[in-house]
């Protein structure tokens, strides 16, 4: 599993066309076993881990305490492991300093993970159940939905969410966060900062703008919908239609033979892969005002139009 969550990291990285903060190498830690009776809390470097046990609907919070972060865990007794002490049946303190790390995993009902420690960073991976997710004070989030409806809150810093399966609402918040919706008909919200949305995992054709327009977004019959705090769109594998928005947007083409649409701002349209068709500003979908476009048709050629500088 972290083999596969590790090369979807990567594939979301070269797509997005960025560094994220939340790198996979930050993120090794010993896992322990969820025990018979409740889950185990445990320490490991920098690293504070905790894996819930299933059938349980977990409610966790790890807060920051004097000297480290406390786990509570209202829905399951919690086992303090190595380098933890128990405070209630149902909270542990561990003793961590440094650049902190907080990881969870939890189990296949319907979760919730409140991260409010001021840590430096946040890895949270969600079993199938509906969950919801809430973090505060994080300088760095990676969140991996699996089955379910999930709600994803991320934090102020840049967050990398991926919804999985189900119908998810996602939220970025503050600065520049990577959002991958997954399968489903989801909602992506960037907030504050320069956002993406990735189809990086699609290999089928999918349709795309961040016009907030609920449904429009995705495959066919996927459904999903872009707000229009998100400053920039990944295509996937297939034939993909991107369009921008007024504002100043990058789109990403990925594989296949797309279509780019700028809109009205000073773009930035990235073909790659594949005969792609790039619009800069004269576009019957694009009405207004005019940009200075920059389009890169990619190795596999394609058409051109309305762009300022062609590269």
């Amino acid at each position: 599993m972290e083999a596969e969550l590790s090369e979807k990291l990567r594939r979301i990285a070269l797509g997005a066309g960025m560094s994220l903060t939340v790198g996979v190498a930050h993120l090794l830690w010993a896992v322990a076993p969820a025990h018979a009776s409740g889950g185990t809390v445990q320490v490991s470097g920098s690293t504070v881990s905790y894996v819930t046990p299933t059938g349980v609907a977990n409610d966790v919070t790890a807060e920051s305490v004097a000297g480290g972060v406390a786990v509570t865990d209202t829905g399951s007794p919690v086992v303090p492991g190595v380098g933890c002490v128990s405070v209630t049946s149902n909270r542990v303190t561990c003793q961590v300093t440094g650049a902190v790390t907080v990881a969870i995993w939890t189990g296949d009902l319907a979760d919730e993970v409140h991260v409010t420690a001021a840590v430096m960073l946040a890895r949270i991976d969600l079993g199938a159940g509906d969950d919801l997710v809430d973090l505060q004070g994080v300088r760095g989030t990676a969140v991996y939905g699996m089955d379910g409806d999930d709600v994803v809150y991320g934090s102020e810093a840049g967050d990398t969410i991926d919804g999985g399966s189900g119908d998810d609402r996602l939220y970025g918040l503050g600065n520049a966060d990577i959002l991958l919706g997954g399968a489903g008909a989801d909602l992506m919200s960037g907030g504050t900062g320069t956002d993406t949305v990735t189809y990086a995992d699609h290999a089928t054709s999918v349709s795309a703008d961040a016009d907030g327009v609920a449904g429009d977004d995705g495959a066919a019959l996927e459904g999903d919908t872009i707000r229009a705090d998100v400053e920039k769109i990944v295509g996937g594998g297939g034939a993909d239609r991107l369009v921008g928005t007024g504002g100043s947007d990058v789109l990403v083409g990925g594989a296949g033979d797309d279509t780019l649409v700028g809109g009205g701002g000073d773009d930035l349209i990235l073909g790659e892969a594949g005969a792609d068709t790039v619009f800069g500003d004269q576009s019957p979908l694009v009405l207004g005002p005019v940009g200075r476009d920059v389009c890169e048709l990619g190795p596999g050629g394609g058409t051109a139009s309305g762009c300022e500088v062609v590269r």
